[in-house]
């Protein structure tokens, strides 16, 4: 008569292979490449910060994973809730992070073209140019580009990637401004032009600068406004 213990063994030897967990294939971890670019010196996170970007620590939770014994088991399927959940939240911190650069570099560019010594805000025909010239950054850029690829034939799809993201990024920024909006700073208004010129250039000090929707019909209004005001200081000088 056969006993327990030698048919719990050959049982186990038999179905090992089949039951076992290996953790990596069933919940993988997120692996999200992203190439964003930042200007030198302009704003830098630390080092704490830096590793939210590039992962979220999960050790102790693959550590917990790597003792389940089967995949279907309730600690298993907690631990991959888990696992998704803080994945989830990477990602919604990948997001801000990201738009926080996008954001840090638009107004360090503005930034830097406006004259250092100026205390004034700008008027709207200013920022109205200042907006058009923002348009036009990518333009030495596309000739380099339309440049090489008509070398050759074999340079006809150089640089084809780069040029796309940089055509479709003018595209929405121009619709953006003749409808709803750029989010930036209106330099108009003397306190958060003030504000601007105190920023530290930091991504994480974006937060605290107040952002309109600058538009082409928002910068007509304000300059119907401000001949509004000419005309009655005029006539009431007169």
């Amino acid at each position: 008569m056969r006993s327990n213990a030698s048919f719990t063994e050959k049982w186990s030897s038999r179905h090992a292979e089949k039951y076992r967990f290996n953790y990596r294939e069933t919940y993988p971890p997120l692996r999200i490449q992203l190439i964003v670019h930042v200007p030198a010196g302009v704003y830098q996170h630390s080092s704490k910060q830096r590793e939210h970007f590039n992962g979220v620590k999960m050790t102790n939770l693959r550590k917990e994973l790597e003792k389940c014994k089967h995949p279907n088991s309730r600690k298993t399927k907690a631990l991959g809730k888990k696992a998704r959940r803080q994945n989830n939240k990477h990602k919604v911190r990948l997001g801000h992070a990201i738009k926080s650069n996008l954001t840090g570099e638009k107004l360090s560019w503005f930034l830097a073209h406006i004259d250092e010594e100026r205390t004034e805000p700008l008027s709207p025909q200013e920022l109205e140019d200042l907006i058009e010239l923002y348009l036009t950054r990518f333009d030495e850029e596309l000739e380099q580009i339309n440049l090489k690829q008509s070398i050759g034939k074999h340079r006809a799809n150089q640089h084809a990637a780069r040029k796309d993201v940089i055509t479709i990024t003018l595209e929405k920024e121009r619709n953006e401004f003749r409808t709803g909006g750029l989010e930036l700073v209106n330099l108009c208004d003397p306190l958060k032009f003030k504000m601007l010129r105190d920023w530290d250039g930091s991504a994480l000090s974006v937060q605290h600068l107040k952002l309109d929707l600058v538009s082409h019909n928002m910068l007509q209004r304000l300059k119907a406004q401000l001949e509004s005001k000419e005309a009655t200081s005029e006539q009431m000088d007169t």
